[in-house]
C-alpha cells in the first residue's frame, strides 16, 4: 500500500477550496486494478487535489473494506474495474457504505462488478458489457468511445460539487447504451450522442453519500481545469455522513446492522447430526433442496446453499411475500393510519361496483389479513390474463357468497389489496415505505417486488429476497418485534400477527389427517400456524420461515419442491429433534 500525501498550496488557481487557508486535506482510499491506465499523469492530477490518500490495487483492495481498515479514510475513491467480488466482500462494502463512508466512483469503476446486482444500486448506474434488461425489454451491451468531445453542462447550478463551475467542454471517452437508476440526481449532462445523458450524479446508499462521475479516461481529461475542479469538490462533498431518513420524515438514529451473528451448533446446544440426516433424507426423497439456514438464540449456527444458489443471490418468495405485507400493515397500524377495522370500501370508493353487497360494504383489512373475505375462489388468475384489467376493481366486482370473516380460503388478491391499502394511504409503494421501517434497520439489500399494471407492488407473491433476510424477519417476529433493544414493530401486533384468526380447514374433504397437516393449525394475518407450536410464512415450492418459540429457533428453507408437507415432515423428523 503507497501511502501519498498531496495537500499543496496552490498559487494562481481559481479552485477556492485550493487554499493555504482550506480545512485538512481528505483521507481517501484510492482503489486501481483490473485495468491500465497512465499511473504517472494520473496521480499529478491527484496531486492537485486537497487530499491525502492510499493507493491500493487488486487482488486484495476488497479486504480494505473491512471495518478495522476503512475507518481510517473519510472517502473511498475508486478507478479499478474487477469483474468478482466475494459474498463476505460485498457485505464489507455495504456495512461500509451504512456506516457513512463517502464513496466516489470514476470512469473505470463505472464498469465493474457486471454480476453483482446491489452495485448498480449503490452507483445508480452501471456500463453494461453483456445484454441487459430494461422495462422488460432487452438493451444491447453499453459501448465506449475514444477521444469523444463532449459539452458538459452543469444540471444545479447550486450543488456544492459544481460550485464556480460553469458548462464545459472535455475530450473524453465516452460510455453508451448505459443503465441510469431513475432515483439519481444529477449533477452533470451531455447532449453528445456516444453518452448516455448524464456524467456526473449523486446517489444516497444507507449513510453514505455516493458520487458517479464517468468522467476521466486519460490525461486529456487529468489536465481538463473543470474536471479536476469537479473530483476535488465530489471527494469533499462525499465525506459528509447522511443521516438515514427515518419513517416520519425525520433524521433516524438507528444503526443499520450488520448480518446475523454466527456459532457454532455445538455452542448453542443444536445437534449436529440432526442436521446431517435432514440433510440426507432431503437427498433421499430427492427434494431440489436450495438452501438451509437455523438461528438459535439469535445466532446462525447452519447455512447452506445448493446448486448454483448462493448466500448474496435472490431468491423469490412467493407467498412468503404476504408476510412481509402483512408486516407493512402492522406499521401503519402503528402510526395510525389505518385499522384492520377499517372498511375496504372507504379507501377505493370510485372503484366500487354501482351496486355494492351489504357484505363488499362490511369487508374489512382484517378479513383481507386472514383469508376470509368471503369469495368462492381466488380471481388473481383471471386479473392476470386480462392486460388491461385494474385489478382493485376486479378484486371488488367479485361477487361475495358468504359474510366476510367466517370462512377461510385463500386469496391471492386479498394481499394485493393489502398492498394496494399501503400505496394509496401512505402515497408510497409497499417496498418502499418498508425500506425504512424493515428493509434498512434489519440489513435487507436489493430486494425486488414485481408490480401489477397500475404500478402496485403484487403484496401476496413477486418478493425477491436473500436467505438470510428471511432469518431476519423470522428472527424480528420471534424477539417479538425488538431488534437491536429497538421496538420495531408492538408486541401486541406481533401477538395478533402469529395468533390463529380463523380454521384454516379446506373448502373439500380432508386426505389427510388434521393433527398430520401443517396447513390446517390455523391462519393468522398472512401466516400460517403449524404444528409443535410454530408459526411460519410460506411460498410456493417449498420457500418456509419457520418460527419455533419454544426453542428460540428460526430455520429456513428455499427449494423447489411440489411436496411442501413432505418437506415439512423431515423438519419435524429431523430438525426439531436437533433443537431439544
Amino acid at each position: 500500500m503507497k501511502r501519498i500525501i498531496v495537500f499543496l498550496c496552490f498559487v494562481g488557481l481559481s479552485f477556492g477550496f485550493l487554499s493555504c487557508n482550506s480545512d485538512k486535506p481528505v483521507k481517501v482510499l484510492f482503489i486501481t486494478g483490473g485495468h491500465d491506465y497512465d499511473q504517472e499523469n494520473f496521480h499529478a492530477m491527484l496531486g492537485k487535489l486537497p487530499i491525502t490518500y492510499d493507493h491500493v490495487e487488486h487482488p486484495g483492495a476488497h479486504a480494505m473494506f473491512k471495518e478495522d481498515k476503512i475507518g481510517a479514510y473519510d472517502v473511498v475513491l475508486l478507478y479499478d474495474m474487477p469483474k468478482e467480488i466475494s459474498p463476505e466482500a460485498q457485505q464489507d462494502f455495504i456495512d461500509m457504505l451504512h456506516r457513512g463512508k463517502g464513496l466516489v466512483v470514476l470512469h473505470h469503476a463505472f464498469c465493474s462488478y457486471d454480476y453483482w446486482p446491489e452495485f448498480v444500486k449503490i452507483v445508480g448506474g452501471r456500463y453494461h458489457h453483456f445484454q441487459w434488461t430494461k422495462d422488460g425489454e432487452v438493451q444491447k451491451p453499453s459501448t465506449y468511445h475514444h477521444d469523444a468531445t463532449m459539452q458538459i453542462r452543469v444540471e444545479d447550478q447550486t450543488h456544492p460539487i459544481v460550485k464556480g463551475i460553469t458548462d464545459f467542454e472535455i475530450i473524453d471517452e465516452a460510455y453508451g447504451g448505459t443503465e441510469i437508476r431513475p432515483n439519481i440526481l444529477p449533477v452533470l449532462s451531455t447532449s453528445s450522442p456516444l453518452n448516455g445523458p448524464f456524467v456526473c450524479w449523486t446517489n444516497q446508499y444507507g449513510k453514505s453519500r455516493v458520487v458517479a462521475l464517468t468522467l476521466g479516461h486519460d490525461k486529456q481529461a487529468w489536465e481538463n481545469a473543470s474536471f479536476i475542479q469537479v473530483l476535488s469538490q465530489a471527494i469533499v462533498w462525499a465525506k459528509k455522513v447522511e443521516r438515514q431518513k427515518g419513517f416520519d420524515g425525520q433524521n433516524a438514529e438507528y444503526e443499520i446492522t450488520k448480518p446475523l451473528p454466527r456459532s457454532t451448533p455445538q455452542a448453542e446446544k443444536v445437534n449436529r447430526r440432526g442436521v446431517s440426516e435432514f440433510l440426507q433424507a432431503i437427498r433421499s426423497a430427492e427434494l431440489d433442496l436450495h438452501s438451509l439456514m437455523i438461528v438459535r438464540n439469535g445466532k446462525v449456527v447452519t447455512e447452506q446453499w445448493f446448486g448454483d444458489n448462493a448466500p448474496d443471490k435472490l431468491h423469490a418468495m412467493y407467498s412468503v411475500s404476504k408476510t412481509f405485507t402483512a408486516t407493512a400493515i402492522g406499521f401503519a397500524v402503528s402510526e395510525n393510519r389505518l385499522k384492520v377495522t377499517d372498511k375496504v370500501a372507504s379507501f377505493f370508493p370510485d372503484k366500487m361496483p354501482a351496486e355494492a353487497s351489504p357484505g363488499l360494504q362490511s369487508l374489512e383489512i382484517r378479513h383481507l389479513l386472514t383469508m376470509s373475505v368471503g369469495h368462492d375462489i381466488d380471481r388473481v388468475s383471471r386479473a392476470r390474463r386480462e392486460a388491461n384489467a385494474d385489478w382493485v376493481k376486479a378484486f371488488l366486482s367479485v361477487p361475495l357468497d358468504v359474510k366476510p370473516g367466517t370462512v377461510f380460503l385463500y386469496n391471492n388478491l386479498a394481499s394485493y389489496m393489502l398492498s394496494a391499502i399501503i400505496q394509496k394511504v401512505t402515497g408510497e409503494k409497499l417496498i418502499d415505505y418498508l425500506t425504512p421501517r424493515l428493509f434498512s434497520p434489519l440489513g435487507i439489500n436489493g430486494v425486488t417486488w414485481d408490480e401489477s399494471p397500475q404500478g402496485i407492488n403484487l403484496g401476496g407473491w413477486g418478493l425477491s429476497v436473500k436467505t438470510e433476510d428471511m432469518a431476519k424477519l423470522g428472527q424480528l417476529f420471534l424477539q417479538k418485534g425488538k431488534w437491536n433493544d429497538k421496538q420495531l414493530l408492538p408486541e401486541s401486533w406481533i401477538a395478533e400477527a402469529t395468533t390463529s384468526q380463523i380454521a384454516s380447514l379446506p373448502s373439500g374433504p380432508l386426505t389427510i389427517k388434521p393433527e398430520k397437516s401443517d396447513w390446517t393449525q390455523g391462519y393468522g394475518y398472512q401466516m400460517w400456524r403449524c404444528r409443535h407450536n410454530g408459526i411460519r410464512a410460506d411460498g410456493a415450492n417449498g420457500q418456509f420461515i419457520i418460527i419455533l418459540p419454544e426453542k428460540d429457533a428460526v430455520i429456513v428453507l428455499t427449494s423447489n419442491v411440489s411436496d411442501m408437507q413432505a418437506e415439512l415432515n423431515l423438519v419435524w423428523e429431523h430438525l426439531l429433534p436437533a433443537l431439544n
